[in-house]
């Protein structure tokens, strides 16, 4: 399954596909688990990918050692940790529009969660086999 960058004149509206109405809340989960869980991570610029099935993800600018609560600890690719970094958030964002009882917003956030899902299951073995224990 191909990936491409999102061009400049649309990453204006790229979070909001991406989180829904908690784009604000989704975008800010990801820097604060990157910073929280990625070696030497500062900050700096993300790429918006999107995927030809519709999956989103935020990929960050190099590749990180990452250190998570479920034992994993791994060097990760830039894409994968973007992968793994986005599939943390929007879990984190439907478990929030479930609690918040935003039926509309849980759906779709349920729909990208499983699109991004739906592309890691493309990817070569190794990749596939890193984002699966990072999310586990």
């Amino acid at each position: 399954m191909k990936v491409k960058k999102v061009p400049q004149n649309q990453r204006l509206n790229f979070l909001p596909k991406l989180f829904y109405a908690y784009y604000l809340t989704g975008e800010n989960f990801v820097y604060g688990f990157m910073d929280k869980n990625a070696s030497n991570y500062t900050g700096g610029y993300y790429e918006f990918m999107k995927c030809e099935n519709g999956a989103l993800y935020m990929k960050p600018d190099a590749e990180y050692f990452l250190s998570l609560s479920n034992h994993f600890a791994d060097v990760v690719s830039a894409d994968n940790c973007g992968i793994i970094a986005t599939l943390y958030a929007l879990n984190a964002m439907i478990h929030k529009a479930h609690v918040k009882g935003h039926a509309d917003v849980l759906h779709y956030l349920i729909k990208k969660h499983d699109e991004l899902n739906d592309y890691v299951r493309t990817l070569d073995d190794v990749s596939y086999s890193l984002i699966k224990r990072a999310i586990d």
